[in-house]
């Protein structure tokens, strides 16, 4: 029984230090594939937070590209201010420069008939025909409405100034707020893709 027990001995050693090899091997195996879904896990969560980020970014360019709005409604003042402008310049000057030119006229003719404008050369004349000129009620009016109508064109140029470069920072908002949309769709593309 001494010999039977020795030779059984050697074996179950052998046969445990099998099955724990196997165990130890199995546990390894088991480790390699959990350390992989880790991984695995992390790296998917690593691109979601990369598409959580670049939906935040979305919702901001989505909200940046609602510009067009304001660059349709810059461009309609543009439009306005330019179409003001031109009647200013087109109509209103000239008439309100040929209303002081005819009150001139009928003043400076009113002024030779009353003899306000008597004097011996060119010079003496002109001053007196100034100061008649300057006393008169219709031209004094007349050059006001003159002063009123290029202060009125002067700012009318200044709005469509501003006009013009309002439409064009609306309008680089807009460019820019595509780009971004652009470039987003790309790189959810490229993120959706992994």
């Amino acid at each position: 029984m001494g010999v039977a027990q020795q030779t059984e001995t050697p074996l179950g050693v052998e046969c445990l230090l099998r099955q724990l090899r196997g165990k130890i091997d199995e546990g390894d195996t088991r480790a390699e594939q959990a350390e992989r879904r880790a991984n695995l896990a992390e790296s998917e969560a690593n691109r979601l937070r990369d598409v959580r980020e670049l939906l935040t970014q979305a919702g901001q360019v989505l909200t940046d590209l609602t510009t067009w709005r304001q660059v349709a409604s810059c461009a309609t003042a543009q439009t306005a201010a330019e179409n003001a402008l031109r009647v200013a310049k087109a109509t209103d000057l000239p008439t309100a420069r040929e209303r002081l030119s005819e009150a001139e006229a009928d003043a400076t003719m009113g002024a030779y008939a009353d003899g306000a404008v008597d004097g011996k050369n060119a010079e003496q004349r002109k001053t007196q025909l100034d100061a008649y000129l300057a006393g008169h009620e219709a031209v004094r009016a007349a050059r006001e409405h003159l002063r009123a109508v290029e202060t009125r064109a002067t700012n009318l140029e200044a709005a469509l100034a501003v006009a013009e470069t309002e439409h064009k920072t609306a309008l680089a908002r807009w460019n820019t707020a595509r780009a971004q949309a652009e470039l987003l769709a790309a790189m959810l593309t490229a993120v959706a893709g992994k």
